[in-house]
């Protein structure tokens, strides 16, 4: 999306070309606002030079001007080089973080906007067809009217727009569009600036290209680009984007604003190894492989990748924690004039154990959000079953026809049972495998935080999930209305399928 910002940013202060440039940027940045600058690029998609492409990206990642508004003088990108080599982050536009639905103000990239003839205006036409793509994206009309005001004058926001500028981007828009007529109509006196736009344009508009290209190209380098239709790309971007969401949720639940650039380069880097694994296994078996199919596989390597990072997580935590225990235990060795360095370390350390800390909650809190959808999925799934069975056993239908009915049903539910302890038993794995960690007490403090994380888990415990599997041919057991139990033959057989109260097992 453009949104109000760079919209404003736009009609202020940036020449014809940086114009189009800018535009780029927006339209290849990813989920993240992130950009990979390739002046070829630039130049080619933009109608113009290499060096120039070069200079404007100067421009744009400098601080503006003080004379202009805070948010025009802050530069339009600036670089982030966490994210790799010629990356840099759009520093305006709403993002994932602020963006409230319903309250955000913008233009849908419109595939006019990119054309060379749009390229091809004086910086004046561009600035009425961004008003005009604006309005368009908020009431949806493919007739836009806007008043001469709205150009001229101080408090316009457009800058250097005159009436005679006006009347000869009308003319210049006429000669070079052809999805738009331009006219200047009349209302009480006031005079409009008229677009009648194609009826089809307002559907034609930029999708998110660069996580695209990037799912692309890891298919490319492994060989799996040959056998992957449109399908496979957008159920992977589904997912994939399905994660982004999660984050940027959880940042701002957790109020962790700060540590979104360590974060979301975390989930970046994650997503591109899950994705290089995803098509290594694709490669294995790709005549048996449906688009849901590969969408499943990457979700459970994404979150078998969330649990190692949370490892690496608690171990830089407890390395931290590990140093202010040595720093006070050092405290009597220490002369008096170095004793408030030895409390400034110390301090420093538990504030840095904490500020990890509050990462690995916004990661957990990730994995909890997908395994809240499993047991929803588990629920809804059982809830489906129970009622095929009640209306078969209504209709006096024989064993026969039931059992064939229900066969669909039971072989999913079992697969999502399967699925459901994945992440715990994976984080055993991490756990025990820190009993070979020669460390001395380190060892215990790490072992007590992973057994910690594992119980936050709040699977299904073994028990609740052999019920279910043993239940799932007993054509007595049937879902209680309105509540999450499964009634067995026998009163006491019950358990509930509670999202926040499930009780924890160690299946060890």
């Amino acid at each position: 999306m453009i949104y109000n910002d760079i919209y404003k940013y736009l009609l202020s202060h940036v020449s014809s070309k940086e114009f189009d440039i800018c535009l780029y940027l927006v339209a290849n940045q990813d989920w993240l606002g992130n950009v990979v600058i390739d002046y070829e690029d630039i130049a080619q998609a933009c109608n113009t030079t290499i060096r120039y492409a070069k200079q404007v990206i100067r421009k744009l990642s400098s601080q503006q001007k003080d004379v202009l508004p805070d948010e025009r003088r802050k530069p339009f990108i600036k670089p982030a080089p966490k994210f790799g080599e010629n990356v840099y982050k759009l520093n305006l536009g709403l993002s994932k973080l602020e963006y409230v639905k319903g309250n955000a103000k913008y233009t849908k990239k419109f595939k006019f906007l990119y054309t060379q003839e749009f390229q091809s205006l004086s910086i004046a036409a561009k600035k009425l067809l961004l008003v005009a793509a604006f309005g368009m994206s908020s009431n949806q009309s493919a007739t836009q009217r806007i008043k001469f005001k709205t150009f001229i004058g101080r408090n316009s926001g457009v800058r250097a727009m005159t009436k005679q500028r006006i009347y000869s981007a009308i003319e210049e828009i006429n000669q070079a569009m052809n999805i738009v007529q331009t006219s200047v109509a009349y209302k009480l006196k006031q005079p409009y600036v008229e677009f009648i736009f194609d009826a089809d344009v307002s559907q034609e508009f930029l999708s998110a290209e660069a996580e695209y290209e990037l799912v692309k190209l890891i298919a490319f380098e492994n060989g799996s680009d040959l056998y992957l239709t449109a399908d496979y790309y957008s159920a992977i971007l589904k997912t994939g984007k399905g994660f982004f969401n999660s984050l940027f949720k959880e940042i701002k639940a957790k109020k962790a604003f700060d540590h979104f650039e360590k974060l979301s380069a975390g989930l970046k880097s994650l997503y591109v190894e899950s994705l290089n694994v995803l098509f290594q296994e694709f490669n294995k078996s790709k005549n048996e492989q449906t688009p849901e199919a590969l969408s499943a596989l990457l979700r459970g390597i994404i979150l078998n990748k969330l649990t190692d990072y949370v490892a690496s997580l608690s171990s830089e935590e407890s390395a931290r924690l590990q140093l202010a225990q040595n720093y006070m235990a050092a405290k009597d060795t220490f002369f008096k004039n170095n004793l408030d360095l030895l409390y400034d370390n110390f301090r420093k350390m538990k504030e840095e154990a904490a500020e990890i800390r509050k990462q690995i909650e916004v990661v957990n809190s990730i994995t909890q959000q997908d395994r809240k959808t499993k047991l929803d999925n588990l629920k809804e799934l059982i809830g489906k079953r129970n009622k095929v069975l009640q209306d078969l056993t209504s209709k006096n239908s024989t064993s026969h026809t039931i059992r064939n009915n229900l066969k669909i049903f039971n072989t999913e539910i079992e697969r999502v049972l399967d699925n459901l302890n994945e992440s715990i038993s994976r984080s055993i794995d991490k756990t025990l495998s820190l009993l070979n960690v020669k460390s001395g007490e380190d060892r215990w403090e790490q072992l007590n935080r992973h057994l910690q994380h594992m119980s936050s888990l709040k699977l299904l415990s073994d028990r609740e999930a052999k019920l279910i599997r043993n239940s799932l041919w007993d054509n007595s057991a049937i879902h209680l209305p309105g509540t999450s139990q499964i009634k067995i033959k026998s009163p006491k057989q019950q358990f509930a399928v509670n999202d926040e109260n499930l009780d924890f097992e160690y299946p060890f």
